[in-house]
């Protein structure tokens, strides 16, 4: 076998071992000066977008001459094995408690949705570098991930795994940006790839035009101080710096990170979810109550993160983003209700499913409703859902009983088997029965708030909300025509103590380890599972003194 054959062959086999070690692409490129690579850098940090030297990222300046010849930092280097792996996971249930969805979530960047990549690739790496190793009789060479002066983005592109978008992201045109980078720097000559020089953005400006900061004010340029992962990941300290107080008010919910300009872009929905089980979403990460997240302590902040990425920006900061959080969310209903109030129309728009279903809007309907504002919804194809969004009722756990039976006794029955659902009740009911239905259901299940939708996917809507008993009264005599939705709002909760968790749990962990136990209690008692978790490790810390 000649050189050359002998090379494009182990190259084509580290592919297939990196592939099979779970990466989803892997690309090689020629270890060389980065020149037009460093002449942007050199720019960019010249202009102090990346915070300067007072920042919070001063080391990216460091190291230059390392961060743009791989030879320097590897001596002897002669090719770059770049890789992606993938970690989008599905977005969590939503949360059980309607009145801890109403009080927002603290958002978290996806990619800490689960275990620390750092971790997990460099783990893989160093098995890819063992089998090089091994089939070349005597490597030498380091893995990186995220962790040393390496640009890997670039060396992404060089390789020819994707282009850097506007956003200043890595973009796959199979798995979107949703992926981790990391490399193998090795003296071994390798085939390297095509560069990827097409650019597959295009004319679309959807990242520019949603991120809230102004972070990404040209294509392909980010101005570091203005984003919001800059400030809620790598700024120390308990309190935002003066030049960081106003701009926090656009921060929203998020308290770790940011995925909106990765979120709106069209390239994410061919991003496949990650089959490494231990970059799957974690409840007590994804789907945690801001509330919950403010009485995080320093012991329950290195337990829930000991494997977690979110432990880089220290429990000082983590709080200190959870403050802002949760005074950005108090700020945005009165802000909402303000401009209705000044006789301005305002429309709430979602690119993530029905507006309002699942989601914390739906107290901004009922605070607007108990204002006096009109509240619509744009006719679409389901009444059912349609109806939701606009009866101003919790909308994250809702069942839909469909036709209740037109005979009175059979339908007192069925509603009586219906009391204890502790959902939102969706029905749909013919305009000649809805006195009587209206009459039998303040009958069943007591003075529940309700609203009656008509003709919600037509041109002749009506919506008409309040006690059942007094919407029963309202409506006993009326004459309505087309189709009619009923909704009425879950049953009342009872205060669930943190001695009934605590009793639960003790049962629980006889049989089970903690997290499977937290989420066993969670789902009897109705209660969010961080809840009984950190309960649980409370109860753990307290065996142990």
């Amino acid at each position: 076998m000649t050189p050359a054959a002998a090379r494009a062959r182990l190259s084509r086999d580290l592919k297939a071992e990196a592939r099979r070690l779970g990466f989803a692409l892997v690309g090689i490129a020629r270890a060389e000066h980065m020149d037009p690579e460093a002449r942007r850098l050199e720019s960019w940090l010249s202009a102090g977008r990346h915070g300067g030297e007072t920042g919070a990222m001063p080391w990216m300046a460091g190291h230059f001459e390392k961060r743009v010849d791989p030879r320097v930092l590897v001596p002897g280097a002669r090719s770059v094995v770049s890789v992606a792996h993938t970690y989008l996971a599905p977005r969590p249930a939503p949360l059980a408690d309607a009145e801890a969805l109403a009080a927002g979530v603290g958002k978290v960047s996806r990619y800490a949705w689960g275990d620390d990549y750092h971790d997990v690739l460099k783990a893989k790496l160093a098995e890819l570098f063992d089998w090089l190793d091994q089939r070349t009789g005597g490597a030498g060479g380091r893995a990186f991930v995220d962790s040393a002066p390496v640009m890997d983005k670039a060396w992404a592109q060089r390789a020819g795994i994707g282009w850097i978008g506007k956003n200043t992201n890595l973009l796959t045109r199979t798995h979107g940006s949703f992926v981790f980078l990391g490399e193998l720097i090795v003296d071994v000559d390798l085939d390297p790839d095509e560069p990827f020089t097409a650019d597959h953005c295009g004319s679309c400006t959807r990242c520019l035009d949603a991120c809230p900061t102004g972070a990404l004010d040209a294509p392909y340029q980010i101005d570091a101080t203005r984003c919001i992962s800059y400030w809620t990941i790598e700024q120390r300290g308990a309190e935002w710096p003066p030049e960081a107080e106003d701009l926090a008010r656009e921060f929203g919910p998020w308290v770790f990170g940011c995925d909106i300009c990765q979120d709106v872009c069209p390239w994410t929905k061919f991003a496949q979810p990650a089959r490494d089980a231990r970059f799957q979403s974690r409840e007590e990460i994804a789907q945690r109550p801001l509330a919950e997240w403010a009485e995080l302590d320093l012991a329950a902040f290195r337990e829930t993160f000991r494997k977690s990425p979110i432990k880089r920006t220290k429990l000082e900061g983590l709080l200190r983003n959870v403050r802002n959080a949760r005074a950005n969310a108090a700020r945005e209903r009165p802000q909402v209700l303000a401009e209705l109030a000044a006789g301005r129309r305002v429309a709430v728009i979602s690119d993530a499913g029905t507006p309002l279903i699942s989601d914390p809007g739906w107290k901004l309907v009922r605070e607007a409703i108990d204002a006096g504002h009109h509240v619509e919804a744009l006719p679409g194809a389901s009444a059912t859902l349609t109806a939701l969004a606009v009866a101003g009722l919790p909308t994250d756990a809702f069942l839909f009983a469909g036709f209740l039976p037109p005979k009175g006794a059979a339908r007192r029955t069925r509603i009586a088997e219906l009391k204890p659902v502790p959902a939102t009740l969706v029905f749909f009911e013919s305009p000649s029965r809805v006195g009587d239905t209206l009459a039998d259901l303040a009958g069943g299940l007591g003075d529940r708030p309700a609203a009656i939708a008509r003709e919600l996917t037509k041109l002749h809507e009506e919506v008409r909300r309040g006690p059942l008993d007094a919407l029963a009264e309202q409506l006993a005599e009326a004459t309505l025509k087309g189709e009619v939705v009923i909704v009425v709002g879950p049953p009342q909760k009872g205060e669930v103590t943190d001695a009934d968790i605590d009793a639960r749990l003790e049962i629980a962990l006889k049989t089970m380890r903690l997290r499977d136990a937290a989420k066993a209690v969670a789902e009897a008692l109705g209660v969010p599972k961080s809840r009984v978790y950190d309960l649980g490790l409370a109860r753990s810390r307290d065996k142990e003194g």
